[in-house]
């Protein structure tokens, strides 16, 4: 019989009886989650000690900053920010209206009387969603806090506009946290963080994404809490000293507007007139070597013969067999737009035909190698499937592994301490950025989650880039880099934690292609035997057929 959950009430700091659509997300997301309850409503009331005369109200509007006032006015308007009615919530939570005392320019501190009340509902956590920098005894009034977003790298953006300055700045990496609110400012206790690719050209979809993946966070943080609260670190603050930002001024707007009109140029000619085209190539140099990247320049790749112009080799594994070493890969055709698993002998042979290992009506990929097995990427059906590479080629499709009848992407698995591990991002929930890990005491299943999942969020280093490796006593694990562009390089990471209750791991290596003919690309890298690793890597080039497929894509033809 499976126990219940625990019970988790938590509240919400309001402003009235609309709130931000990304901030009732977070709300839906809490209330979807098993034995989590909203009880109570903290609806914002007068704040005392601040007198704003309609003078003083016109002087917050600065000259200096009037173009990003009507533009935030008039021109910006987020998904994630357009207000949303909360009438169902108010209709069946307590509400207490509570006032608060301003100290100074800027500290806000709740009455001794709307302290005790709040206490009174025994909370396990409060969400702010309204007042300003809060301070005082309400902080420590829930069993586990304040939580407060900030969505910026808090240890280099402090202040606002909120995912601005990444753009301006051309910071490839624009960050967010979830904390937990102290009476020091900017040193909070950070929660969950995460790294998401800046969208140069969109303010407004920088802002969606960012919005739209945190909001997951407190209810993540609410299945930790219930399984092992012991397991949350609520106490350790990270102060920052990172620089205040301010709204830009006129003509740091005007700079802005002229780089996201520049950016959206470039993606434009990028979209329609550069094409990827993948390769793959063998170095004869174990995996472990790529630990120390600088050994490995000048390095020389025997690289594959692509069959023609429209045809790209990429996702590579290799292994040795009975008749000799073959490298597995995705053969994707820009003519039909869907790629195929298949093989090539190693050293490769002048004029050999790429043999096809599998082809389905959908896409497939990655096809990582595991003793006789192949997991491929098949997320386009829906699922996480096996294959014996011992039975006869061109197999039928195969049904889900228990546990992981889900769009899984790149799918990677070791055997680790008497278990099974798999790695692996989501198709569903962007899958360049949220890793998720899942354990088995059988390959075949059935598989359970982490309950950390996602455990990283991190465009940097989260999807996987090929074979985990053990070296000196520690596993890495490959990862793709998605921060500068599609398969940009690999960053490869270390493995601290592995547990069926924590994972953590650490950057250790960054790297880029090594292929002097193919310099824009690398995004997998795996062990062939003690002495080989294949890689692979891309160029952009112009291919007539993807321009062509992708404009009329454009023109809904």
């Amino acid at each position: 019989m499976n126990q219940p959950f625990p019970k988790i009430r938590f509240g919400i700091m309001c402003n009235g009886n609309h709130l931000a659509a990304w901030e009732r997300q977070v709300i839906d997301r809490l209330l979807a989650t098993p034995g989590v309850s909203l009880d109570l409503l903290i609806v914002e009331g007068q704040v005392l000690g601040r007198a704003m005369s309609v003078a003083s109200r016109a002087a917050r509007i600065s000259p200096r900053r009037l173009l990003f006032t009507a533009y935030s006015k008039l021109l910006y308007k987020p998904a994630a920010t357009r207000r949303v009615g909360i009438a169902d919530l108010i209709a069946r939570t307590p509400a207490l209206t509570c006032t608060v005392q301003l100290k100074g320019k800027f500290s806000q501190y709740f009455t001794e009387a709307d302290i005790e009340n709040v206490a009174s509902y025994q909370l396990d956590f409060v969400l702010r969603f309204a007042y300003n920098i809060i301070r005082g005894k309400i902080l420590a009034t829930p069993r586990f806090g304040v939580w407060s977003f900030h969505h910026d790298d808090e240890m280099h953006y402090r202040g606002a506009p909120p995912c601005f300055w990444e753009i301006y700045r051309n910071d490839p990496v624009t960050g967010a946290i979830l904390q937990r609110l102290t009476d020091k400012l900017d040193g909070g206790v950070v929660l969950k963080k995460g790294f998401f690719r800046t969208k140069f050209y969109s303010y407004t979809g920088t802002i969606d994404m960012v919005y739209d993946e945190s909001a997951h966070w407190p209810a993540a943080i609410c299945r930790q809490l219930q399984l092992d609260p012991a397991q949350l670190d609520f106490t350790t603050a990270t102060p920052t000293n990172a620089p205040i930002y301010y709204p830009p001024t006129n003509k740091q707007f005007l700079i802005f507007a002229a780089k996201v009109l520049r950016n959206k140029l470039r993606k434009a000619y990028e979209t329609f007139l550069r094409a990827e085209e993948w390769n793959i190539g063998v170095v004869a140099r174990p995996i472990q070597d790529f630990l120390q990247p600088e050994q490995l320049r000048g390095i020389s790749v025997d690289t594959a013969p692509l069959p023609n112009r429209t045809t790209f080799f990429a996702d590579c594994f290799g292994r040795p067999e009975a008749n000799g070493t073959w490298i597995y890969f995705e053969s994707f055709d820009y003519r039909v737009n869907r790629g195929t698993i298949a093989r090539l002998r190693y050293p490769w042979q002048a004029g050999a035909v790429a043999e096809s290992v599998m082809d389905f009506p959908y896409h497939l990929s990655y096809p990582y190698l595991f003793g006789n097995y192949c997991l491929p990427e098949s997320a386009a059906d829906d699922k996480i499937a096996l294959y014996d590479l011992s039975a006869p080629r061109q197999q039928p499709a195969a049904a889900a592994l228990p546990g992981l009848a889900l769009p899984g992407v790149d799918p990677t698995v070791i055997e680790h301490e008497g278990r099974y591990w798999l790695f692996y991002t989501r198709k569903d929930r962007d899958p360049d950025l949220n890793l998720y890990v899942a354990y088995a005491d059988q390959l075949t299943g059935p598989w359970q989650q982490h309950p950390q999942n996602p455990v990283k969020t991190d465009v940097r280093s989260a999807r996987p880039a090929g074979t985990p490796f053990q070296h000196e006593g520690r596993w890495y694990r490959p990862a793709q880099d998605f921060s500068r562009g599609y398969g940009g390089g690999i960053v490869i990471n270390e493995i601290l934690t592995l547990t069926p209750a924590l994972y953590a791991e650490r950057a250790a290596v960054e790297l880029t292609s090594p292929h002097p003919g193919y310099p824009d690309g690398l995004h997998t890298m795996s062990r062939i035997d003690e002495q080989h690793t294949v890689i692979d890597f891309k160029r952009y080039r112009f291919i007539p057929v993807v321009a062509w497929t992708r404009l009329r894509a454009l023109l809904g033809r």
